[in-house]
């Protein structure tokens, strides 16, 4: 085992006081972590432990190497993700017209200053000719579930592989002061004949047609093109509705608006990514890509389906 490896033991062992449990959590045989950290106080020439009945106690000498170890390997890190990036003149994402997906990105440029990350917003067909193009490293897309299949062939056809992140309902977005439809509450889709549904599936260039059985005849539709006037729509009309996939909860409570998951319905949208095949994705990539799946997927913690 190399000297860093066997600090990092070292440093597992002070964190957990106990041979045995350090063990557990760094998935090593118990004689092979004691081995371990016996050959590294010898090459140090003092011992970073006492030991006794108790268990294992830093030594004041252990304490001021490992304190200094650790913050020397925290730089050695970062160094090396910094010469990561500096292989890439920049990571370009392409995404549908989402909040959730947005936010996310933007949390992400702060959480990685060191990346040159940049992003555009677009309808699905522009995702995809810019990730087919590879003018984008990945795109991130939300579709019908009902409508994967064809849609996967689809992309397969333009030569991108096509990779679910995880499955919701759909959601009712409204205002807070609506007074027909309550956040905690069953929403009853009846109720949406006095409100004023919003049109609001043309950003992805998708239609789930089956979504209209399930709404009342009575129900009047504003059909809008502009998705941008959103939020100027719900703040208008109190009881002005979108059913949508769901939206980032900064944005809820920037706008005073509630998302509602409609559990009643058979139908369910599914949030995925598409990068071309066969094209291998640099470290930095992957990395974002996966910071950005499993956020995605911690916001939407509660209304996941199977």
């Amino acid at each position: 085992m190399d000297k860093f490896q066997a600090i990092r033991c070292a440093l597992t062992i002070r964190k957990y006081g106990k041979i045995s449990k350090a063990a557990d959590v760094l998935f090593m045989a118990q004689p092979n972590l004691s081995r371990t950290l016996a050959a590294l106080e010898e090459e140090l020439g003092f011992a970073l432990f006492s030991r006794s009945k108790k268990g294992l106690t830093v030594t004041s000498q252990g304490e001021r190497y490992l304190t200094q170890a650790e913050g020397l390997l925290e730089e050695l890190a970062n160094l090396e993700k910094a010469c990561r990036c500096e292989q890439l003149s920049h990571v370009t994402i392409a995404t549908i017209e989402s909040s959730l997906y947005i936010n996310h990105i933007l949390d992400a440029m702060q959480q990685y200053p060191e990346l040159p990350i940049e992003f555009t917003e677009n309808d699905l067909d522009e995702v995809i000719e810019l990730v087919e193009s590879e003018k984008a490293e990945f795109g991130l897309i939300i579709i019908p579930y009902s409508q994967q299949k064809n849609y996967e062939k689809y992309f397969s056809g333009h030569g991108l592989a096509y990779f679910p992140i995880c499955r919701t309902p759909y959601f009712l977005l409204t205002n807070r002061q609506n007074p027909y439809f309550r956040e905690g509450e069953k929403p009853d889709l009846n109720k949406l004949k006095h409100c004023i549904l919003s049109s609001t599936q043309h950003s992805m260039r998708l239609k789930d047609e089956s979504l209209g059985t399930y709404l009342p005849k009575e129900c009047r539709i504003l059909e809008r093109n502009v998705r941008s006037s959103n939020m100027d729509f719900l703040d208008t009309f109190p009881n002005g509705v979108m059913i949508t996939f769901q939206t980032h909860q900064r944005v809820l409570r920037r706008n005073d608006l509630i998302s509602i998951p409609l559990r009643q319905l058979p139908l369910s949208m599914e949030y995925a990514y598409v990068c071309k095949k066969r094209k291998k994705l640099e470290n930095p990539v992957k990395m974002i890509l996966g910071v950005l799946c499993e956020e995605v997927k911690n916001e939407l913690e509660g209304n996941l389906l199977e």
